[in-house]
């Protein structure tokens, strides 16, 4: 239920709910603006404002226990616009006089009262009565007042031209906005009222609603379903290949640090080069450690928590534990690509061979032969031999 609240207006006390009085208080405010720079503009306002309360007195004496939204907008639509009753003169007066600071800041706040317009009064659910995959972009279309197919070409767009990054940011939407399953939800994600009677219309109009969107529609559907499903494939064995390569790394880090230090086991951290890097920089591999450990652990949690909750609507992952898992994995990601390029400069650089600087000695006809831990370069004849160890 919307909630009333009591005003004052030329004197009269009058109940109203909340989004007719947001209109109503826009509209006074843009009367002071167009009658302000005027002689007697103040005058003009309060007799507009007291032919208001008389026509909320008129709805009072015929029944009307609060003033709606929609009064409010027929009492306007008589009044007129603010513009036209402060004459072309005066607006192209005040146009005039404005700087274009104050005109980009007049055009950004019509841009924002448009779009606050559009999103009253709803909340934003994934849609499953339009979707094409999941119903997000069908969802936001709903709640920003717009066509879904505009967001659906710009997310085709932004996923060609971002090396999938919209994909990415699709699957994350997914996940954290729900769908309205429901028929409040689906009130809900409509801006309708939530009333008993508007439930039931809900209920009726869901189980009787034939989808029907034409072959223009389908057929884009369709489109959209074979690209994502081709991007969804290229996506999953991508995820796959990189979490077998994390699960391996893992292995090899506990395994190297599981040795001695000083040992030159292979896998070790002295045969890896690492031995300065632990010494006196602990902490960089014990942090990738880490970092490797919350990328493998946070989906396999997420994914064992949608099993165990499938069916089960009210022990389902909320948005918030969503939200600060998703800002957890990133941040593993964010602590894992330094650290894990720190130390492969530091092992290339233990484990890196200088031959330059005694190419001078050695004949044309040179032959080399390399073995694990030196390079030893030979000529043909074997007279000569330089043993190069590894620095």
């Amino acid at each position: 239920m919307k909630k009333n609240i009591t005003i004052n207006l030329s004197g009269r006390l009058f109940q109203i709910d909340e989004d007719a009085y947001e209109m109503l208080k826009s509209y006074t405010e843009s009367l002071r603006s167009a009658f302000g720079k005027q002689d007697g503009g103040d005058e003009i306002v309060e007799d507009i404002e007291a032919r208001i309360a008389e026509l909320f007195d008129e709805l009072e004496k015929n029944g009307v226990a609060a003033i709606s939204i929609e009064h409010v907008k027929e009492i306007i639509t008589r009044i007129g616009d603010p513009g036209e009753l402060a004459g072309d003169n005066s607006a192209d007066e005040a146009d005039s006089n404005n700087t274009w600071e104050e005109k980009a800041r007049n055009a950004a706040k019509g841009i924002y009262d448009s779009a606050r317009e559009r999103i009253k009064g709803k909340r934003l659910f994934r849609n499953p009565n339009d979707k094409v995959i999941s119903g997000v972009l069908s969802g936001i279309g709903m709640y920003t007042g717009t066509d879904p197919i505009i967001w659906r070409l710009l997310m085709i767009v932004l996923t060609c031209f971002s090396a999938g990054f919209g994909f990415i940011l699709y699957i994350i939407l997914a996940i954290l906005i729900p769908e309205a399953k429901t028929p409040d939800e689906r009130l809900m994600m409509q801006g309708i009222e939530v009333t008993p009677n508007n439930i039931a219309n809900e209920v009726v109009d869901n189980d009787n609603k034939v989808h029907d969107y034409g072959f223009l529609r389908t057929f884009f559907s369709v489109i959209v379903k074979l690209i994502f499903g081709f991007i969804l494939g290229i996506v999953i064995f991508t995820i796959g290949i990189v979490l077998l390569s994390l699960l391996l790394t893992l292995l090899a880090c506990l395994t190297a640090l599981s040795l001695p230090v000083s040992s030159e086991i292979p896998s070790s951290l002295g045969a890896l080069g690492l031995t300065d890097l632990y010494a006196t920089h602990p902490a960089v591999i014990i942090v990738f450690v880490v970092s490797i450990i919350a990328l493998l652990a946070i989906p396999i949690y997420g994914f064992i928590h949608w099993l165990s909750t499938h069916g089960k609507p009210e022990k389902k992952m909320g948005i918030a534990q969503k939200t600060i898992l998703i800002f957890a994995w990133i941040a593993a990601i964010l602590c894992m690509v330094p650290t894990g390029m720190r130390i492969a400069r530091e092992g290339f650089a233990k484990n890196n061979i200088t031959i330059e600087s005694l190419l001078h000695e050695i004949d044309d006809d040179n032959t080399y032969k390399f073995s694990y831990d030196s390079l030893v370069v030979t000529n043909s004849d074997s007279s000569k031999t330089v043993v190069i160890k590894t620095r």
